[in-house]
């Protein structure tokens, strides 16, 4: 492909261009002549480039000063003259020559067509380019593709990705001279980062107002060569620069993506066509961080912006921060509203940039401009949600948070400390309950008068992977599970997993509950699992207590493992003390 060098400066959000300093000259663009009779098909075409200092460049295209076009190894063009139609004519010259050989491939020297009335070339080749229509209006038919690669070195600025830069030349049959013209405008975003050095995997663009960027379009080039583009009602609205063709040796770990490191920034060049974005760009970019966890960065406007050809557009420089987003589903598949207040962080509300459905993702989606650290209550009480993934940053679920809803299933995420009281009562469609791994315990309250929290939930299936701080719905400590001194009733209204006697009912229907204890539980408290209709359990063997009752009407239980202790201690185990008889453990099971 052939490098476009120019000179970028970025001020406001969408800086201006001039175009007298910014249009490509047409003494910069390629000539190709043929070494042959244009009547027949050439054995090699040859590519010359006008005035300008090289430059050396990792890249098939790259913009420096000097505002020179070079032509590169291995690029490759499609050919159509007479009735021959899309030959492909490959050059094996060294990167970054001024003047290239174009040889003729012979394994694709095209087929058979209309008669066309001139010669056209269009670089990059591609197989399903063609040319139709009648003799003084005829159209080439191309495909501006919606995922570009990028450049292998964006933090050196001014480059696109190779095969991305359309461009097409027309001569007349027996002129041996083609003048190649960009069919491309460029949107330029730059990225730096703050505080953390993502590694970027993605930068998706998103005309906001529906206009067509990628896919099929027609083209045709007037009497000086200038091409005009017509998309293709069937083009798309997005185009995604793909990043993993960018390797990074992290921690003796390869790590694929653009690695944005302390004061550096790395510009993403968008080849499109020439269009007006009438409302605006979204701009979202998918990366990870050293230890692999994903991070997303949101950004839109909705000010207008023309994309000229043959002209850089460039955008102010984007600061990467972290988006803090949620997402989740509803029965009815209608998107939500929520109340001020439903959505912190820290001590403000935490404001909604965008919320929205997101049909890759087949979920709505909602952004926050600050880290979500928080669920207020009754946020969703009463909603219709089936399920909702919750960002890392969430550190407090509040009181009700969930309360009589639709919800099937979730994840508590390693960063939430607290869940309030009735966070999930009445919650009788919740059967998958699971934990992200963690070393600080969670703070989790029972429901009003002091039942458990998944009371009226038929769970099917719990990862218990976190020590958990049960506590009463007044914010104190629950009574353990035991019988009195004087042998009265154990304290009601206890127990962490434990369920009605309807939904375990509900749950044995659906297979049965499956419940994973994680290596990290030290401590199974008392009446945990009270009317989970269990089949079978493995206790790993860092667990060094059972509480009473913790196996309370499990009467599915037919096989219990227990691993050896990993720290060579006794497992204590508690009993069973229904009605203030004392039986073992697992008399109900």
């Amino acid at each position: 492909m052939k490098r476009l060098f120019y000179l970028l400066s970025a001020i406001a959000l969408v800086s201006s261009c001039n175009k007298a300093d910014d249009v490509i000259q047409p003494n910069q663009d390629v000539i190709i002549n043929s070494s042959e009779n244009t009547t027949q098909l050439p054995k090699v075409l040859y590519a010359s480039i006008a005035d300008g200092q090289e430059s050396e460049s990792e890249t098939r295209t790259y913009v420096t000063d000097g505002s020179k076009i070079v032509w590169h190894a291995g690029d490759a063009i499609s050919y159509f003259t007479a009735t021959t139609h899309n030959a492909k004519y490959v050059s094996n010259e060294e990167d970054g020559s001024e003047k290239a050989i174009f040889e003729l491939d012979a394994e694709a020297q095209g087929s058979t067509g209309i008669a066309v009335n001139k010669s056209y070339a269009v670089y990059p080749y591609n197989e399903n380019i063609t040319v139709t229509g009648e003799p003084e209006n005829q159209v080439i038919t191309v495909n501006y593709p919606s995922t570009q690669i990028c450049t292998p070195n964006p933090e050196a600025k001014k480059t696109f990705g190779k095969d991305t830069n359309i461009m097409v030349a027309t001569g007349d049959i027996g002129n041996d001279e083609l003048l190649f013209r960009n069919a491309c405008g460029y949107l330029i975003i730059q990225l730096a980062q703050e505080a953390i050095e993502p590694i970027i995997q993605s930068v998706k663009l998103t005309a906001r107002g529906g206009e067509k960027i990628a896919g099929n379009a027609n083209i045709t080039i007037d009497a000086n060569g200038i091409p005009s583009v017509t998309m293709d009602a069937s083009a798309s609205s997005v185009i995604t620069i793909d990043c993993t063709n960018v390797t990074n040796e992290i921690n003796n770990d390869e790590k694929k993506g653009v690695l944005l490191t302390d004061g550096n920034s790395a510009e993403f060049w968008f080849a499109l066509p020439p269009v007006t974005l009438s409302q605006g760009i979204r701009i979202e970019v998918e990366a990870i961080d050293a230890d692999k966890h994903q991070l997303k960065f949101v950004k839109e406007t909705n000010k207008p912006i023309t994309i000229e050809r043959n002209i850089p557009q460039p955008m102010a420089s984007l600061d990467f921060k972290e988006t803090y987003a949620l997402q989740y589903m509803t029965q009815s598949g209608d998107q939500l509203t929520f109340a001020d207040g439903a959505f912190k962080s820290g001590e403000n509300n935490a404001n909604v940039t965008s919320h929205y459905f997101d049909s890759s993702l087949g979920c709505f989606v909602i952004y926050f401009d600050a880290p979500l650290t928080a669920i207020g209550e009754e946020a969703f009480a009463g909603k219709d949600i089936t399920s909702v993934s919750l960002p890392a940053t969430l550190t407090t679920i509040g009181a009700e948070a969930f309360k009589n809803t639709s919800l099937t299933e979730i994840t508590i995420p390693s960063s939430v400390t607290t869940i309030g009281k009735s966070a999930f009562y009445g919650c009788t469609k919740l059967a998958t309950l699971s934990f992200e791994e963690s070393n600080t315990p969670l703070t989790l309250m029972a429901q009003e008068g002091n039942k458990p929290p998944f009371y009226n939930s038929p769970l099917t299936k719990i990862d218990f992977v976190r020590n958990i701080n049960y506590m009463n719905s007044d914010g104190t400590a629950p009574y353990a599970y035991r019988v009195r001194e004087n042998n009265q009733h154990k304290v009601a209204g206890q127990g962490l997993f434990a369920i009605t006697e309807t939904a375990s009912a509900t749950a044995f229907a659906s297979g049965g509950t499956t419940v994973k204890i994680g290596e990290a539980i030290t401590e199974i408290p008392c009446n945990a699992f009270e009317y989970l209709p269990i089949t079978s359990l493995t206790i790993p063997g860092t667990v060094t207590t059972i509480g009473n009752d913790a196996f309370y009407q499990c009467t599915k239980l037919a096989a219990l493992t227990l691993e050896p202790s990993t720290i060579s201690t006794t497992l204590t185990v508690g009993q069973d003390t229904d009605g203030g008889n004392i039986e073992g453990l697992f008399a109900y099971c």
